[in-house]
């Protein structure tokens, strides 16, 4: 229910999820179209597989299918339909294929621990596993993790053992460390991560070796090392391109300005304009998705919604995926009737750009819809105290959304189902409503106190603050109606 740390990934699983349902139904995501150009030999019972294998003296190499799975398909296209590279692998190993969703496959999933797909095993001729490789990607990488596991000095199960067995000199830390990365073993990454950092100088972190470590050695510009990046910003530059370089340094500021930009944090015009000084020292474009948050923050900020609106409309193709959840923040509770008016269509332009059939564009559109007509649930702001004093003095409950800024599923709740307006005329007349971002203000602790730790949780409290019903994740408007009709009867007293 988690996951704006990163916002792709919301968008993602949105996907992910509805395309579950067709794989549920037996249809194929793409059809036979793809799975036709796909030119492995492959094996399509486990057992079997591992009999070749030790017929034939050679390794498993096995594709943990999930038909759901984007990723999935998009190795099909990339490379599985490479003849040069389909050759290679036949000629090596012994490839089984099996849909992970299926009996079998489930039971194989358990027993190797697959949980995210794109999912590729390499396993001996006893179903150890010497290599694991999570998460698709193109030729030629993708040969050359598949490759590593042809030699112990490179394959997980070879390079750990040497760890194990007390090897920790410089190359093969740096081996095991390239393994453990491709294997997506993060935990030990780190461990291992650290210790490999002792070795290294300053400028080694320009290298690719050194570069993989870059978030351990410099994970936020307070890091020891990050005026170093900044100062030989040309040395990485040349190593690695400036669009990789460019890209880290905006990620350690853009989630945060992301935060003042959708009104996740109170206007801090120092703090944005410190935002502003690193952003200035790292020679960031001024295209650049932290820049353009920056100014649309600014401008937030400073309640120029005409501005932002200006701005948003020659500057918002630079925010490229992070635009829509930009615009789907725009609740500005103090617009003035024009603004609002324009508010408005510019959401509905802004529903049409993205497709009135995908599910930012059906956010948008509804967001539009409600903006105009001021229906669903009608959240006030305020302390926690004062919303208490309010639902007492009105007899009614407390309706309490506990979000954060960066939840999709509790964005989705506050576009599509919060702004029906069948869910505000159940809530409406029998609760005060209220929106507390839990990593806020009082709404950190306000967290502590009703041991919030999912997103979204909803809370229905009496009007002392003690907690009538709990509930989390994404509703239906159906669930939420029935739900709110339920313990309004408690708000008759």
């Amino acid at each position: 229910m988690k996951t704006l740390k990163q916002i792709t990934i919301v968008l993602v699983l949105f996907w992910v999820g509805a395309s579950t349902s067709l794989a549920q139904t037996g249809k194929s995501v793409y059809g036979d179209a793809v799975k036709a150009a796909v030119k492995m030999n492959y094996v399509y019972d486990y057992a079997e597989a591992l009999k070749q294998a030790k017929a034939e003296g050679k390794l498993v190499f096995f594709n943990c299918f999930a038909d759901w799975a984007v990723p999935c398909h998009g190795m099909n296209k990339y490379v599985f339909s490479d003849q040069k590279f389909c050759d290679f692998m036949n000629a090596r190993f012994v490839n089984l294929w099996m849909d992970m969703v299926t009996g079998k496959g489930n039971e194989l999933a358990q027993k190797y621990h697959v949980k995210t797909f794109a999912h590729y095993l390499i396993l001996d001729a006893d179903g150890n596993v010497v290599q694991r490789i999570v998460g698709g990607s193109k030729l030629p990488e993708f040969r050359q993790q598949v490759e590593m596991a042809l030699s112990d000095s490179t394959s997980l199960q070879g390079t750990s053992r040497l760890y194990a067995a007390g090897d920790h000199s410089k190359s093969t830390l740096s081996r095991y460390l390239k393994a453990l990365r491709v294997a997506g073993e993060d935990s030990m990454f780190t461990v291992v991560g650290k210790e490999y950092l002792k070795y290294l100088q300053p400028a080694e972190l320009a290298g690719k070796d050194g570069w993989m470590l870059i978030r351990l050695a410099i994970p936020n510009r307070d890091s020891k090392l990050y005026p170093y990046l900044i100062s030989h910003k040309q040395l990485f530059v040349d190593s690695l391109g400036a669009k990789v370089v460019d890209t880290y340094i905006e990620s350690l500021v853009c989630s945060d300005i992301m935060r003042y930009a959708t009104g996740g944090l109170s206007y801090d015009k120092s703090m944005l304009e410190s935002y502003a000084r690193t952003l200035d020292e790292a020679q960031l474009p001024d295209t650049c998705v932290s820049r353009v948050l920056l100014c649309i923050a600014n401008l937030r900020g400073e309640k120029n919604y005409s501005a932002l609106l200006d701005y948003m409309e020659s500057h918002g193709r630079y925010l490229t995926f992070y635009r829509a959840n930009v615009e789907m923040s725009f609740d500005f509770s103090d617009l003035s009737e024009v603004d609002k008016v324009r508010l408005v269509a510019y959401l509905e332009k802004a529903a049409v750009r993205e497709g009135v059939d995908t599910s930012a564009g059906k956010s948008l559109s509804m967001f539009a819809r409600q903006l105009a007509s001021g229906a669903g649930i009608q959240f006030i702001r305020g302390s926690f105290r004062e919303i208490l004093a309010h639902a007492k003095k009105e007899r009614k409950l407390v309706f309490m959304d506990c979000y954060t800024t960066w939840c999709g599923p509790c964005r989705m709740m506050s576009s599509l189902v919060f702004t029906r307006k069948d869910v505000g005329d159940t809530f409406n007349p029998f609760y005060v409503s209220y929106k507390c971002d839990m990593e806020k203000g009082e709404g950190i602790e306000l967290a502590k106190r009703y041991n919030v730790k999912v997103y979204p949780t909803m809370l229905i409290l009496d009007a002392n603050g003690e907690v009538v019903y709990s509930f989390t994740g994404a509703r239906s408007p159906q669930d939420l109606i029935k739900i709110g009709k339920e313990y309004a009867k408690i708000a008759e007293f």
